[in-house]
């Protein structure tokens, strides 16, 4: 959604790759940082690193997640406040 994000979390089973079809993100992984993505953009999030989007366009992104495993592991992460910011 415009301008909503997914809190921090992390998959310690199985790697998550993503790739945007509309709208854009700002795609935040620990081991890179925060990255900018738009249509056709792909990014694979190995299995274990913390991450998380955010849509920054003013449309809803549409996004296809393809997982490493069916029986996919979430654990989700509290970060500060400060820490969220980036």
């Amino acid at each position: 959604k415009a301008d909503k994000a997914n809190g921090r979390h992390r998959h310690g089973n199985c790697d998550e790759l993503l790739y945007v079809l509309s709208g854009e993100l700002d795609h935040y992984a620990e081991d890179i940082g925060t990255v900018r993505m738009k249509p056709c953009d792909v990014i694979v999030i190995p299995a274990g690193v913390i991450h998380n989007a955010r849509c920054v366009s003013n449309t809803d992104s549409e996004v296809i997640v393809v997982y490493s495993s069916g029986a996919r592991e979430f654990e989700p992460i509290t970060v500060s406040a400060e820490k969220a910011k980036e």
